[in-house]
């Protein structure tokens, strides 16, 4: 047996994180900061002003979209919501807290 060790279930968020690029991290604050109206505790970002914002010349990859683990460790409530089979509407991240 090597010294590779099996992940435990209360490793995973923490390790997942470290698999999504700073880059992405950047971008949803960047819409997060832009999006802010004062008082308000919601927030929703589209997902294609983020892919908007990643740079043609890197490859865009779905998986980097799976941050919202990140934020909810610090404080936030993040929902991902897209269209089911036959609806027609922009998929989307909403971000509350208290």
């Amino acid at each position: 047996m090597t010294g590779v060790q099996v992940i435990k279930p209360n490793e995973l968020a923490k390790r997942k994180a470290f698999t999504i690029p700073d880059k992405m991290i950047e971008i949803v604050n960047e819409l997060l900061v832009e999006n802010y109206r004062h008082g308000s505790k919601v927030i929703t970002i589209l997902q294609n002003e983020i892919r908007e914002r990643w740079n043609n010349d890197e490859t865009w990859c779905t998986k980097n979209l799976d941050f919202e683990p990140l934020f909810e460790q610090e404080g936030y409530k993040v929902v991902y919501d897209k269209p089911s089979y036959g609806e027609s509407y922009p998929a989307s991240f909403t971000f509350t807290w208290e």
